[in-house]
């Protein structure tokens, strides 16, 4: 099957994020699809499509799985929202309380994905760090 995607390249300026989907089972499509495990390519479409809801984005990178038949573990895009955007902010605040304090990126309800999640707490322990959180919650400024 060929599928083609239209593409509008344009020229964007504000925050740049990478958000990753990520610790998921996969397996191969053929023999471990009954199992129902997490996609991380459908993960990380339904978070887009969650963040875009509440602002416009450009998608700079999307990268997901590596083989046609397997279901993909890993998944990860590089998005630039308009700087400053409130909406988004709350948006994933709002994932925030749905899910109990953990972060609404992630499938897995583990104390490393509690904000503020053990990702950005190794990335402030550079001094040479500056950036958002993945969430966009929190600002480290060097």
């Amino acid at each position: 099957m060929d599928i083609a995607i239209p593409v509008n390249r344009a020229k964007q300026e504000g925050l740049k994020i990478q958000l990753k989907v990520g610790g998921l089972s996969g397996g191969h499509s053929g023999s471990e699809i009954h199992k129902e495990h997490g996609n991380a390519n459908i993960l990380m479409g339904r978070l887009l499509d969650e963040i875009f809801a509440a602002s416009p984005l450009g998608i700079s990178q999307l990268f997901g799985g590596l083989k046609d038949n397997a279901i993909p573990r890993e998944c990860v895009a590089s998005i630039v929202v308009p700087k400053e955007n409130k909406e988004v902010v709350e948006t994933i605040r709002e994932g925030l309380k749905r899910t109990g304090g953990y972060c609404p990126c992630r499938l897995s309800r583990t104390e490393e994905y509690k904000c503020m999640c053990k990702e950005f707490k190794e990335q402030i322990a550079d001094p040479n760090f500056e950036g958002f959180c993945h969430c966009l919650l929190y600002y480290k400024h060097k």
